[in-house]
C-alpha cells in the first residue's frame, strides 16, 4: 500500500449500492490502490460569504433553483453542500454508467466549510490529477453525438472531394453505390446549411456534401461552446487530467461521448476540410454566380472559428505535453511553455466565481509555486492588483526570470516597476474574466534576485523626442447601451471650405445617429474602418499622387453622383459638391492603396459579424465588394477632415478577442490634435491601432511556433476594464506630430476642384503612453528611450531620465520600426526597474 500516502484526503464511492464519501483511515481496509477524478462546472448557487447566486450559463433543465449550502445526505459529507440535488444525481448516474470504483470530487471530497483544508488542498491539485487513473468530463448537453460518427462524416467528405469534381453529379462521377447512397440520406436529412436548401441547389453544389459539412462543424463548435471551456478551473483540470473521458448528461440520459483528444483533433480536422471545400468549390468554376460566392463566404467565416478551435486545441496539447515531459516543476525551465500556458488560458474569457480563484485556479499548473501560508496571506480577498503582482512577482523570483506583460498600465514602486498593475472594476458584482490578466504574458528576460530588477535584451537611443498628437479616452457605457456605435466629426465641420476662385461653401456635420439596419452594415464598416485608416495610418503613397495638371478642367455637375449613393449615406447634395468631382475628370492614379490595405487589415483582425435579411448583403469579398462603384472604393482625393458620420448599428458583433463580456462595457472617444474625434466600441479602436502597416503587434493575430505553442498578437491587453475614465496618448518619435492640422488646412483652403498636391510628413515611430506622461521638466533633454522586444506580443517602450538611471517601461510601441541611433544594435542588455 505504498501509494496510499497519494491518494486524497477523501473519495466517493460504492458499498452495497450506497454512495459514501471514503476517508483516508478507511482505505486500508477498503484497499484502495487507485482512483479516478472528476472535473465539472458546480452550475448556479447562493454562497451568503459572497452575496447573489454566482451565474453560470447551464441549460435550463439543470438549472434548476438557487440552492444555499444543504446536508447532501451521503454518508462521509459532514458540510453544506453547493451543488444542486441534480448536479449529485448526475455525478451518481456517472459513477454507475462507467462503472468507476472511487472518484475524488471537489464539492464531495474537499470540506468546503474549512478554510484550511481548502487552502492546503488547493496546491495539491497536481497531485490529485497526475495520481488519478483516468479524469472524466461530466458536461451538460442537449444534444449527444458520438465524436467516432463524425470522425467517419469527415472522412467521407475528404474522399468525396479528392474523388469528384466540385460541379460533378454524384450519380454520374463514378462514386460507389454506398458513397452515392450517403449522399442522398445527408441530401434528405434535416438541413442546417446557412442558405436555405432551395437557393443552395441553384449553386450547382452537391448539397448532401455541404449538408454534411455544416452539420459536422456545427456539432464540433457546439461542444466547445460548452461553459466547461469557459472556466478557469476547468483549464487547469483539462491541461493535468490525465485519459480525459466526456460523458453528456441531459433531462432524458447519460452518455459517453468519446475522449477529449479525440474532439481536439476534430477541430482540426473541421478545419482541415473546411479549407479543402472552399477549394474545391472554387477551382472547378471559372465564372461564379452569386450563390456560389455566398457559399464560398460562409465557408471562409467558417475558417476562422475552426481555425481558433485549432490554434486553440494546439496550445492545450503542447501545454499538457510540457507539463507532463516536464513534471511537477515543469515551469522552472520551461519559459517558452510557460507562456504558452498564459495565451492558452486568455484564448477565451474564462470566469471564475472569486476573483482570487483567478489565480489560485493555476496553482496546479504551477505546481510549488506557492505555500499553504503564502495562499493564505497573498492569494486572499478581492484586490486583484495585490494578488496579481504577488503571482507574477512569485513566477519571477521561482523561475529567475522577469515575468510581465504587454500593457501600458504601470505602478509606481522601489522594485519590481516591471510587473504591470493588473485592474478591474471596483464594483463586488462585477465580473471577472482572466482574459485582461493573462494576456500577452512574456518573461522580459533575466531577474537579479536581490534588487528585484530585469535584465533585458533591449534597443535604447531611439532617435527623436516623444510627442503627444493624439489621444483615447476609456468611458463606461450605460447598461442599457449594447449597439456597436461609431461616431465621427471631421475637425473642418461646420467651417468653410473653398469651392471656386471667389466662392465658399459651410461643411455640413452629422451630428444626429443613423439607424444602420442589417443589409447596409458592410458598407457602413468599410466607412468607417476607412476613417480610422485616414486618422491612425494616414501614410499615403506618394506615386498614388499626381501634379496639377491632371486636376479638373471644370466644374462638377452633379448628375455624374448615384442617387443610392447618396440615398445610403444620407448625405446632402452639398456636401456630395463639397467632395466629389465627375469620374470622368478623375485619374485614376490616385486610388489611395494604403488606407484600403488598412481598411481590409482591420476588418480581417475584426471579424465582425451581423444579421442580414439576404446572404447577398454579406458576398464573398465584401470589404470591397460593399463600396464598389462608390466614392469610398478608390478614396480619390478623400479628405477626411470634411467629413462626418454617426452610426449605429444594431446587430454587429465581433469574433476578435477583444470583444468580451467586460469591454463590450466600453466605449472609447479618440481625438487628434487637428480636432477631429471618434467615438466607437473598444474593439474597432483598439484593433485599429494594431492595423497599422508595420505594427509590432503582428501583422497576424497569433504566432505558432514549430512545437504548437502560441503567442497572441492582436493587442488584448495593450489596457484593462478597470482603467476605464483614464487616457491614453499617442506619441511620436518622428514626423510632424502637426500633420493633421496642416492637412486639414489643406483640405480646407485647395479648391475642391483641384487635387492637394502636397501631403505633410506624417508622425512615425509611435507609442502608446499613460496620461501621466510626461517629456519636460528639469533635465528632459537628458533622457533616454528605447524599447524591448517581446518576441512577438508587441513591443514594450523603457526610458530613463540620466544616464545613471535605470530604465522603466512607461508604455508600448505601436511601430515596430522605431528608429534608432546608429551604432545601437540589438543584444544590449539594460536593467529595468
Amino acid at each position: 500500500m505504498a501509494s496510499i500516502p497519494l491518494l486524497p484526503l477523501r473519495l466517493l464511492g460504492r458499498v452495497e449500492g450506497k454512495f459514501k464519501v471514503f476517508d483516508k483511515s478507511e482505505y486500508a481496509a477498503l484497499k484502495v490502490d487507485h482512483f479516478d477524478i472528476l472535473t465539472h462546472v458546480w452550475g448556479k448557487f447562493c454562497d451568503p460569504n459572497y452575496g447573489e447566486p454566482d451565474d453560470c450559463d447551464m441549460p435550463t433543465h439543470v438549472q434548476g433553483k438557487f440552492c444555499k449550502p444543504y446536508k447532501c445526505g451521503i454518508d462521509g459529507v459532514h458540510w453544506g453542500i453547493k451543488l444542486s440535488e441534480t448536479k449529485i444525481d448526475n455525478i451518481k448516474s456517472l459513477i454507475v454508467k462507467a462503472d468507476i470504483k472511487y472518484l475524488w470530487v471537489d464539492a464531495l471530497c474537499l470540506n468546503q466549510d474549512d478554510k484550511a483544508e481548502m487552502d492546503a488542498e488547493v496546491l495539491k491539485m497536481y497531485e490529485h490529477y497526475k495520481g488519478a487513473r483516468k479524469c472524466y468530463v461530466l458536461m451538460e448537453m442537449h444534444d449527444v453525438w458520438k465524436p467516432e460518427a463524425i470522425v467517419i462524416d469527415l472522412n467521407s467528405i475528404d474522399h468525396i472531394l479528392s474523388y469528384m469534381k466540385g460541379t460533378a453529379l454524384a450519380k454520374e462521377a463514378g462514386l460507389g453505390r454506398n458513397l452515392i447512397k450517403y449522399l442522398e440520406d445527408w441530401s434528405k436529412a434535416k438541413w442546417v446549411f446557412s442558405i436555405d436548401r432551395t437557393t443552395t441547389e441553384s449553386a450547382a453544389i452537391d448539397i448532401g456534401v455541404l449538408n454534411c459539412y455544416a452539420t459536422c462543424i456545427g456539432r464540433v463548435k457546439s461542444l466547445f461552446d460548452n461553459v466547461w471551456f469557459t472556466r478557469v478551473w476547468t483549464f487547469q483540470e483539462m491541461l493535468l487530467g490525465k485519459n480525459i473521458t466526456i460523458y453528456a448528461t441531459n433531462q432524458d440520459k447519460i452518455e459517453c461521448v468519446g475522449e477529449l483528444a479525440t474532439w481536439m483533433n476534430l477541430a482540426t480536422d473541421c478545419f482541415d476540410k473546411a479549407t479543402k471545400l472552399r477549394v474545391w468549390i472554387d477551382r472547378s468554376r471559372v465564372l461564379k454566380n452569386a450563390v456560389v460566392l455566398t457559399v464560398m463566404r460562409i465557408i471562409y467565416d467558417n475558417l476562422w472559428d475552426l481555425w481558433f478551435l485549432s490554434v486553440q486545441a494546439r496550445g492545450i496539447n503542447t501545454a499538457k505535453s510540457d507539463i507532463l515531459n516536464g513534471g511537477p516543476f515543469w515551469w522552472q525551465e520551461n519559459y517558452r511553455g510557460g507562456a504558452n500556458v498564459f495565451s492558452a488560458i486568455s484564448i477565451i474569457p474564462r470566469n471564475c466565481s472569486r476573483k482570487h480563484d483567478i489565480f489560485r485556479g493555476l496553482l496546479g499548473i504551477f505546481n510549488g509555486l506557492f505555500t499553504t501560508e503564502e495562499v493564505d496571506a497573498q492569494l486572499d480577498g478581492d484586490d486583484i492588483e495585490k494578488m496579481s503582482f504577488a503571482f507574477f512577482k512569485q513566477l519571477s523570483l521561482k523561475t529567475g526570470y522577469a515575468w510581465t506583460r504587454l500593457a501600458v498600465s504601470r505602478e509606481k514602486r522601489e522594485r519590481y516597476d516591471w510587473i504591470p498593475v493588473v485592474k478591474y472594476p471596483s464594483h463586488p458584482k462585477s465580473k471577472i474574466t482572466t482574459s485582461d490578466c493573462y494576456a500577452a504574458v512574456f518573461n522580459m528576460g533575466l531577474l537579479d534576485l536581490k534588487k528585484g530588477l530585469a535584465r533585458a535584451d533591449a534597443m535604447t537611443d531611439i532617435i527623436g523626442e516623444p510627442r503627444k498628437y493624439m489621444k483615447i479616452e476609456l468611458c463606461e457605457r450605460a447598461p442599457e447601451d449594447n449597439k456597436f456605435r461609431f461616431e465621427f466629426k471631421g475637425c473642418n465641420c461646420g467651417k468653410k471650405v473653398k469651392t471656386g476662385f471667389f466662392s465658399k461653401k459651410r461643411i455640413p456635420s452629422h451630428d444626429q445617429p443613423k439607424i444602420v439596419v442589417g443589409d447596409e452594415t458592410g458598407r457602413a464598416l468599410v466607412q468607417c474602418a476607412t476613417i480610422l485608416g485616414s486618422l491612425i495610418d494616414p501614410r499615403h503613397e506618394s506615386k498614388d499622387l499626381v501634379d496639377d495638371r491632371h486636376e479638373s478642367r471644370g466644374l462638377v455637375d452633379d448628375r455624374h453622383e448615384s442617387r443610392d449613393f447618396l440615398d445610403l449615406r444620407h448625405e446632402s447634395r452639398d456636401l456630395l459638391d463639397l467632395r466629389h468631382e465627375s469620374r470622368d475628370l478623375i485619374d485614376p492614379r490616385h486610388k489611395l492603396k494604403h488606407i484600403v490595405g488598412y481598411r481590409k487589415r482591420l476588418l480581417k483582425k475584426l471579424k465582425p459579424s451581423w444579421k442580414f435579411t439576404d446572404p447577398l448583403a454579406k458576398p464573398e469579398g465584401w470589404e470591397d465588394k460593399c463600396v464598389s462603384g462608390t466614392y469610398w472604393e478608390d478614396l480619390i482625393d478623400f479628405r477626411v477632415h470634411n467629413w462626418s458620420l454617426n452610426y449605429i448599428m444594431e446587430s454587429v458583433s465581433c469574433r476578435s478577442r477583444l470583444e468580451n463580456e467586460s469591454t463590450s462595457k466600453i466605449l472609447c472617444k479618440l481625438e487628434v490634435n487637428c480636432g477631429c474625434t471618434i467615438t466607437g466600441s473598444f474593439p474597432l479602436i483598439f484593433q485599429a491601432l494594431t492595423a497599422v502597416e508595420g505594427s509590432s503587434l503582428g501583422e497576424k493575430s497569433v504566432k505558432i511556433d514549430k512545437h504548437g505553442r502560441i503567442i497572441w498578437q492582436d493587442g488584448l491587453g495593450l489596457v484593462q476594464v478597470g482603467d476605464v475614465g483614464k487616457t491614453f496618448h499617442l506619441v511620436a518619435f518622428g514626423g510632424d506630430i502637426n500633420a493633421h492640422k496642416s492637412y486639414a488646412s489643406k483640405c480646407r483652403s485647395t479648391d475642391l476642384h483641384k487635387r492637394i498636391k502636397t501631403e505633410p510628413i506624417w508622425p512615425k515611430s509611435r507609442a502608446m503612453v499613460g496620461e501621466e506622461f510626461t517629456h519636460s521638466g528639469i533635465g528632459y533633454f537628458m533622457k533616454n528611450y528605447g524599447y524591448v522586444n517581446t518576441g512577438g506580443s508587441g513591443n514594450l517602450l523603457i526610458s530613463r531620465n540620466q544616464p545613471l538611471d535605470k530604465y522603466k517601461v512607461i508604455g508600448v510601441c505601436i511601430d515596430q520600426d522605431m528608429k534608432v541611433k546608429k551604432g545601437s544594435t540589438e543584444g544590449k542588455y539594460v536593467t529595468i526597474q
